[in-house]
């Protein structure tokens, strides 16, 4: 199935819908300091083993520090029936829109 980039102004139409889930891949202590309201946090290093847990969720976004990560994490489940979203520049391009 593949999987889209949106920019971060996109972010705001997926916030907060029972549809979606955002996922924070940087690592616990980021995630503390800043996250985007509503993500969980699931370290891309945990995502393997953690992956089945985002399958009910028909829209999966995925943001990390500066994009490379999510990007990575969106090409693992490119084959999945979900649509798999990244987002560009990651944390840093939208932390001042919200």
């Amino acid at each position: 199935m593949g999987f889209e980039v949106i920019h971060p102004k996109e972010l705001e139409e997926y916030l907060g819908r029972s549809d979606v889930i955002i996922v924070d891949l940087r690592d616990k202590k980021e995630y503390l300091e800043y996250h985007l309201k509503g993500a969980v946090n699931i370290p891309y290093e945990e995502l393997e083993d953690r992956k089945k847990w985002l399958l009910p969720y028909p829209i999966i976004i995925f943001y990390c520090d500066r994009g490379n990560v999510s990007l990575m994490a969106a090409r693992d489940l490119k084959d999945w029936k979900n649509r798999i979203i990244t987002v560009s520049g990651g944390v840093h391009q939208f932390r001042e829109l919200f």
